[in-house]
């Protein structure tokens, strides 16, 4: 990242939240370093156990699935797909959050996206796109409430 700022290239990372095993901690050491490596777009995405993973065979032994059938598999849904141990949904999806407002609601990156005229012309857009990712969902959706009902497959 620094040799790429050091000739103007635009930085991208990408970072997964709720690994297998993680905790508060870890997840935070997983902010805290998009934010050290400072990188122009920072994008996290919640780990999803996609079905003849690996992933996917640790959780069916170890955790408990919030999700039914592929269709549960929606992108970005901003879901958690499952819990383990002391990591549960909750906890992914709030440290998801706080990453993005970890990292997008810092000065430096406030102030390169003000300056561009895209930020501008789509504001609307930058706007809606904003408030769904800083701002929490107060209601579970009816999937996740009937997998907690029901239990996991």
């Amino acid at each position: 990242f620094k040799n790429a700022k050091e000739i103007d290239l635009e930085t991208i990372a990408f970072m997964i939240i709720g690994l297998p095993g993680e905790t508060r901690e870890t997840m935070q050491r997983t902010i805290d370093f998009a934010i050290e490596l400072d990188p122009v777009i920072a994008n996290f995405s919640m780990m999803t156990p996609y079905p003849g993973t690996k992933v996917y065979e640790i959780v069916k032994r170890q955790g408990r699935f919030l999700i039914n059938d592929w269709e549960d598999y929606v992108f970005f849904e901003q879901k958690a797909r499952y819990e383990m141990g002391e990591m549960t949904a909750e906890l992914v999806e709030e440290m998801y959050r706080k990453a993005y407002r970890d990292f997008y609601l810092r000065p430096s990156p406030i102030m390169r996206r003000v300056k561009t005229k895209d930020f501008w012309l789509n504001l609307p857009r930058n706007m809606r796109i904003a408030a769904n990712t800083f701002v929490p969902k107060k209601e579970k959706d009816g999937l996740r409430k009937a997998v907690e009902a029901e239990g996991a497959i």
